[in-house]
């Protein structure tokens, strides 16, 4: 799990380049928590394990679900 200090570490250094916007990407999830300073914020985007997925399936033709 991405944890908040992961996701204020972001927001610092958005805030100290004075970036419009923010990404944090993981192959994994975000915590509850993070996700809801992300929200507050609106600046910053979290991507988790499965948008990623859904992105490179929609991009890269990619499909990456786990087989069973």
């Amino acid at each position: 799990m991405v944890g908040l200090q992961d996701v204020r570490s972001l927001l610092g250094a958005a805030k100290e380049h004075k970036a419009k916007r923010a990404f944090l990407v993981t192959s994994f999830y975000f915590g509850k928590t993070s996700l809801e300073l992300a929200v507050h914020y609106g600046h910053l985007e979290l991507i988790d394990g499965a948008a990623l997925r859904d992105l490179m399936a929609e991009h890269l033709q990619l499909d990456l679900r786990m087989k069973s």
